[in-house]
């Protein structure tokens, strides 16, 4: 591996990062190596039978969430002024390679945007979850700056509405790697000013759909999209090696989390206090006991559950 250099003989701080292997294959994932090279994950079985076998023999405790997730700019479709479709149309990496293989582009998607009811909703209840977790495009709800679409988060506040009638309780993302395009025009999460765009909308979305919602992740991967946006390249904007701007960055969308959670708790304690004579029973039954009881994590997401 090549190692980059300061202009006075140092080696970047991303070269060392690297060299120590902190961005390499994680020593926490456990991996075999079969007699014909080949290499497996051991905590995942083989064949079909070994998995339903695995399957039938588990047992869950009362109040487990079943559930499943989607981001908005990879199902829903017709979004069209992001990070990721400017990523898309760029093509071509600062190094040479591809922003997206092949060329492909999200496009339609699965069209879930105008599809959801009468697709991905029976097939959420077929499933048997009582969860879903969904995340909100940003650039649908303020397409542009200080402007927002209140038939955006009319539709999205339905399908809150529509889960819980149907006992499956929404988990609802605030931020899934796709910034509107305006955001990122005025520097995106590298300048601190921008934190007030995201805790603004935050503050919208929260307001209108809390009352239908228990659930909360507000940044989907933060590490994850800043390292590869801004050390490895592999993701909008395309740095490598800026560990100073990947920092910054974290450091940033922190500040978010922080008002994000501020705004949720907020909202949410007027629906405690409501809620305060009734059985706790109740209130600790389902999804949404379960998450405000014992709390979550969505993979590698800022997750808030209702206190």
């Amino acid at each position: 591996m090549s190692t980059r250099w300061h202009a006075d003989g140092r080696p970047s701080a991303a070269s060392v990062l690297l060299r120590m292997g902190l961005f390499g294959r994680s020593p926490l994932l456990p991996v075999v190596t079969h007699d014909d090279g080949t290499q497996s994950d051991p905590l995942l079985v083989r064949t079909t039978e070994e998995a339903v076998a695995a399957a039938m023999a588990l047992q869950f405790p009362p109040g487990f969430i079943f559930s499943s997730a989607t981001s908005a700019y990879q199902v829903e479709g017709g979004i069209v002024d992001t990070n990721w479709n400017r990523w898309e149309q760029q093509k071509t990496k600062r190094c040479g390679g591809q922003t997206i293989r092949d060329g492909d582009e999200a496009g339609r998607a699965c069209d879930m945007w105008n599809l959801f009811e009468d697709v991905d909703l029976p097939l959420i209840e077929k499933l048997g979850l009582n969860s879903f977790r969904f995340s909100i495009e940003w650039s649908r709800v303020e397409p542009t700056e200080g402007e927002f679409d209140d038939a955006a988060l009319a539709r999205y506040e339905r399908w809150c509405r529509l889960l819980r009638a149907r006992g499956i309780e929404p988990c609802v993302t605030l931020l899934h790697f796709t910034e509107p395009g305006w955001f990122v025009d005025q520097g995106g999460w590298e300048e601190k000013r921008n934190v007030d765009f995201f805790v603004r909308f935050c503050e919208r979305v929260v307001r209108r759909l809390s009352p239908h919602c228990s659930m909360w992740c507000t940044l989907n991967e933060p590490v994850g999209c800043a390292v590869n946006g801004w050390l490895v390249g592999i993701h909008p904007p395309g740095g490598k090696g800026r560990l100073r701007a990947t920092v910054r960055v974290i450091w940033h969308m922190l500040l978010g989390h922080r008002e994000a959670s501020r705004a949720i708790r907020e909202a949410a304690a007027p629906v405690i206090a409501a809620s305060s004579d009734r059985d706790s029973g109740d209130r600790d039954s389902g999804a949404a006991g379960a998450a405000g009881a014992r709390g979550g994590a969505c993979g590698g997401s800022l997750t808030l559950p209702y206190p």
